[in-house]
C-alpha cells in the first residue's frame, strides 16, 4: 500500500522548483519535468549547481536525496538527508517530520529497521498528527510481525482521518497475518462495497482465501485484483502458485479475460498472464500459440518476448526455431540472457564449439557471471577440453566459492577425467560443507557422497530430500543416482515417479551422464518414448 506521501511529494517538487528559481536562472523547470519522466539521473544533475552554490539548501538537498534513494545510490541519499536534518530552518518548505520519515523509509530500504523506528518515532513526536510515518511505521511493524503495534498505528491513523481505506485494510491484512481470516474477509467484503476497485481488497483478500486454501476463490480476486491494476511478475508468480491446485479454472478465468477483452491493450496483458501459466505448467505449445498472438498485436517485440518463446521452443526440443527467436532478440542488442539460453541450446545440440562462444559473450558482458563460467566449464568438459573445463570451474568458485554445484563438478572432473583423486576428495567434501540443509530443489550433496564412496549415506539422503520435498525434480535426481549406483530397476521405478509427479524436460537428460547406466535400456527408451507422447497428448488437450 502506498501513502499520500508520494502524491504530496510532487507537489511539494513544484514548490521547491518554483523556489529555487526564484533564486537562479538554472532552469529548474527542467528538474521537474526529468522527475514527472522518471529521469532521476537528470534531475540529480539539474540539482547539482545549486547545491554547490548553496549547500545547506533544505529542500534541495532533500529533494536530491530522494532521487539518490529511488536509484538505490543509499550513500549519497543518506548524505543529503542528514545534511537537510543538520541544516533545517524555518525557511525549509519540506516539514522536518518529513525528512525525518525519509531517513526512516531509507533505513528499512537497508534493513537496519531499529534505526528506522528511531526516525519514525522521532517524526511522530515532532507531529503527533502526520499520518505519513504512522502509515510507515505500520507497515514496518507488520514486516517485523508486531501485529499489535501496527494495529495501534492503524488505529491512530483512523482517529485522525476516520474513513481512511488504507488503514482499515491494514487492520484486515494484519487479521489474516494473525489466522483470523474469516473475520478478514468479512472486513474485506465490508471495504469492497465501500470502494468497489479498490486493488489491495482483492489482494489481501485472495491471499486470506488461499490460507483457508480456497483456490477457486483465491484465484477470483486475483483476476479482480489484476482488472484493478497493473498485471507484473508478482501476480503471476502467485496465480502460478494457486493454479498448481486450480490449472483447469486459473485457465478458465484468465481465459474468460482474453476472449472478452475491450481492445488489443487490454488482451495483450492478459494473454500475457495466461502465457505465464501455460509456460510454468510446461505446456509449451499453448505458450507458442499465446506468444504468437501477442506478436500480432505488437509491431516490436522486445527481447524478453523473443528470449522466452525461444526457451518454449528449447523445451520442446524444437532447437531450431529456439535459436531463431534468439537471434531475433540479439538483433535488437547484446543480452547476456539470450546469448546464454542460445548457448545452451547449442550444447544440447551436441554443436560444444558454438556454446563456448556464446557462452564467452555472456562473460564479455557480465564479468562477473560466475554461473556463465560454470556452464562454459560443462560445456567445455563435454568438448573433452578438461583443462579448459577445470579452469572455468575454478574461475566460477574464486567469483562465488557459496555456491556447491561447481565444486561438485570440478570434484566429478577432478575423479573421472584427471585422476586427481585428492583435490576430487577435497571439492566433493567442499560440497559437502556448504550444503547443510535440504532445500525444495537443487541438491547435490547425495551424489557429492556416492563419488566419496559413501553410498548408504547418499541414499538415506536422498530418501530424507523426498521425504521433506516429494517433488518431481527431487524423483528424478533418486533417478540419477540408483543410476549411477548400477541399481536399474529402481532408477527406472523413480523415472516413472518423477514423470507421474510431472517431470517434463527431456531435453535436459540427453546429456546427463547420471543416467548413462540405463540410458541404452530398453525400459529406459520406452518408458522415456511413453512420456514424451503423454507430454503431447496433454498439451494439445490441456485447453480445448
Amino acid at each position: 500500500m502506498k501513502s499520500s506521501y508520494y502524491t504530496k511529494f510532487i507537489y511539494f517538487f513544484i514548490a521547491v522548483c518554483f523556489t529555487l528559481t526564484l533564486h537562479a536562472q538554472d532552469g529548474f523547470s527542467d528538474c521537474l519535468d526529468a522527475y514527472k519522466n522518471g529521469d532521476y539521473k537528470k534531475t540529480i544533475e539539474c540539482l547539482n549547481d545549486y547545491i554547490y552554490k548553496n549547500p545547506k539548501d533544505v529542500d534541495a538537498l532533500f529533494f536530491r536525496s530522494k532521487c539518490y534513494g529511488i536509484l538505490g545510490d543509499y550513500k549519497s541519499a543518506f548524505t543529503d538527508i542528514n545534511n537537510a536534518i543538520a541544516n533545517y530552518n524555518k525557511n525549509a518548505k519540506a516539514q522536518k517530520e518529513d525528512l525525518y520519515t525519509q531517513r526512516g523509509q531509507y533505513y528499512v530500504d537497508i534493513e537496519n529497521y531499529n534505526q528506522a523506528l528511531k526516525d519514525y518515532e522521532t517524526a511522530h513526536k515532532i507531529n503527533s498528527k502526520y499520518t505519513d510515518v504512522l502509515f510507515d511505521r505500520a507497515n514496518l511493524y507488520y514486516t517485523l510481525k508486531n501485529y499489535s503495534a501496527s494495529d495501534n498505528d492503524w488505529k491512530d491513523i483512523l482517529k485522525i482521518e476516520k474513513d481512511n481505506m488504507n488503514a482499515q485494510i491494514g487492520l484486515a491484512r494484519n487479521m489474516i497475518a494473525r489466522g483470523q481470516t474469516d473475520d478478514a474477509i468479512k472486513e474485506l467484503d465490508r471495504l469492497e462495497r465501500i470502494e468497489p476497485t479498490n486493488p489491495f481488497i482483492f489482494a489481501y483478500r485472495s491471499d486470506a482465501y488461499a490460507k483457508k486454501e480456497d483456490y477457486r476463490s483465491a484465484i477470483d480476486d486475483l483476476i479482480d485484483w489484476c482488472d484493478y491494476d497493473d498485471i507484473d511478475s508478482a501476480k503471476a508468480d502467485i496465480l502460478a502458485e494457486y493454479s498448481g491446485h486450480e490449472l483447469t479454472y486459473a485457465l478458465a478465468k484468465v481465459s474468460e479475460k482474453v476472449v472478452k477483452a475491450k481492445d488489443d491493450n487490454e488482451k495483450y496483458k492478459w494473454l500475457l498472464l495466461r502465457n505465464s501459466l501455460y509456460t510454468i505448467h510446461g505446456m509449451y505449445k499453448k505458450a507458442i500459440e499465446d506468444y504468437n498472438a501477442i506478436e500480432t498485436l505488437t509491431s516490436n517485440p522486445n527481447e524478453r518476448f523473443y528470449f522466452v518463446r525461444g526457451n518454449c521452443y528449447a523445451n520442446l526440443g524444437e532447437y531450431d526455431k529456439a535459436i531463431a527467436d534468439y537471434n531475433e532478440g540479439l538483433k535488437l542488442g547484446d543480452d547476456k540472457n539470450l546469448y546464454n539460453s542460445k548457448a545452451s541450446v547449442k550444447r544440447l545440440k551436441g554443436d560444444y564449439k558454438s556454446a563456448i562462444t556464446n557462452f564467452s559473450k555472456v562473460i564479455e558482458l557480465d564479468p562477473m557471471n560466475s554461473n556463465a563460467y560454470f556452464n562454459r566449464g560443462w560445456t567445455k568438459e563435454l568438448d573433452k577440453n578438461y583443462q579448459g573445463a577445470l579452469k572455468d570451474y575454478t574461475t566460477s568458485i574464486k567469483i562465488d566459492n557459496k555456491v556447491t554445484y561447481p565444486y561438485f563438478f570440478r570434484g566429478r572432473l577432478y575423479l573421472l577425467q584427471l585422476n586427481d583423486f585428492l583435490s576430487a576428495k577435497k571439492d566433493f567434501q567442499m560440497a559437502l560443507s556448504l550444503d547443510t540443509v535440504i532445500r525444495i530443489d537443487g541438491n547435490c550433496c547425495q551424489f557429492a557422497l556416492f563419488y566419496l564412496g559413501r553410498s548408504k549415506e547418499a541414499i538415506a539422503l536422498q530418501d530424507s530430500i523426498l521425504e521433506k520435498y516429494p517433488t518431481s525434480n527431487n524423483y528424478f535426481d533418486a533417478t540419477c543416482l540408483y543410476s549411477l549406483l548400477d541399481r536399474q530397476s529402481d532408477a527406472i521405478k523413480y523415472l516413472k515417479l518423477a514423470f507421474e509427479k510431472g517431470y517434463r524436460s527431456f531435453y535436459l537428460m540427453q546429456d546427463n551422464i547420471g543416467l548413462d547406466n540405463i540410458r541404452n535400456t530398453e525400459e529406459y527408451k520406452d518408458l522415456v518414448e511413453e512420456w514424451k507422447n503423454k507430454a503431447a497428448m496433454d498439451i494439445e488437450s490441456s485447453f480445448e
